[in-house]
């Protein structure tokens, strides 16, 4: 199975490149809360309720917001809320409509160019993009930063650019 053997080289190569570019502090914070605010989403159903659990999460970013990066006491704190938030993980997580999974994706794809025009395109007609991101809109060229490849994890429900 040649899927064995792309997981494992990929995952030799995330994990060099994570050995060798560490996450700096300031960004696990970041990536903390907002993966936070992400599982509170998938928890509370109702917005008002969500806006309150909102407000609760980041009254407790700011209250230790005063701590040094570098000290033990904030290394505890990050770490913690690491694995809280590993706790409270939902088993099926809230999709947007449009990644996979979700109601819209890939509903309404561009048809074939062949299909829609079988004698050719028509002067002063807008060609059909030639990429599209994951949620169907054009992939612009300033955006395009990556050559056109996304990996879309289905089992985390995220897309990596």
């Amino acid at each position: 199975m040649a899927f064995r053997h792309y997981n494992k080289a990929l995952k030799r190569v995330v994990e060099s490149v994570v050995a060798n570019h560490p996450v700096p502090h300031n960004q696990r914070v970041m990536r903390l809360y907002r993966q936070g605010l992400k599982c509170l989403n998938s928890w509370a159903i109702e917005r008002e309720i969500w806006n309150d659990k909102a407000a609760d999460l980041r009254a407790r970013f700011d209250k230790l917001a005063h701590l040094e990066p570098t000290s033990k006491a904030a290394i505890k704190a990050l770490e913690a809320g690491e694995e809280e938030l590993f706790t409270w993980d939902h088993p099926d997580r809230y999709i947007p409509a449009y990644m996979p999974g979700g109601s819209l994706f890939m509903r309404n794809p561009t048809p074939p160019k062949e299909l829609v025009y079988p004698n050719g395109m028509p002067e002063g007609e807008e060609p059909f993009p030639e990429s599209v991101n994951i949620d169907m809109t054009p992939i612009s060229d300033e955006k395009n930063k990556t050559g056109g490849f996304i990996i879309v994890d289905n089992y985390r429900k995220k897309i990596h650019y």
